[in-house]
């Protein structure tokens, strides 16, 4: 009976890891910022500039990355959340027009992706965690 109690821990243990992971996944329609919205402020308190790999989540920690898929052209792009948004209703991300451009989403302006967290903010954004990030990931 011990054994069976510890086999059922077991599996249970393994089935809320999984759950994490589908977590760590999600997909959704996304857009990018316009132009007008240089300089700025983000609601993390950074300047936005449209030249870096950054995005808005209404939900997510400031400081996440992210790796966003474009799923019709699988080009991805690693971004970091410092900012609040989109404010559009079925959209989940807004990113920088660098970061579009590199998925080739200018044109059609929104696109459906597949959103992956790498790694979990702790809900500030700082240039030295951007540089951080850049570091590992470009």
């Amino acid at each position: 009976m011990k054994l069976l109690k510890k086999l059922v821990l077991i599996l249970f243990t393994f089935s809320l890891l999984g759950c994490v992971d589908e977590d760590n996944e999600f997909y959704g329609y996304i857009s990018y910022y316009g132009d007008e919205f240089a300089g700025n402020r983000t609601a993390s308190g950074a300047i936005f500039d449209p030249n870096k790999y950054t995005c808005a989540s209404r939900t997510l920690p400031f400081g996440t990355i992210l790796e966003v898929m474009n799923t019709e052209n699988n080009k991805t792009v690693i971004v970091m959340v410092n900012d609040r948004g989109p404010y559009v209703e079925n959209r989940i991300l807004d990113i920088s027009k660098r970061s579009a451009q590199k998925i080739d989403m200018i044109e059609k302006g929104v696109i459906f992706a597949k959103i992956k967290i790498l790694k979990r903010g702790n809900g500030t954004f700082s240039e030295e965690d951007y540089n951080n990030m850049i570091r590992e990931y470009y």
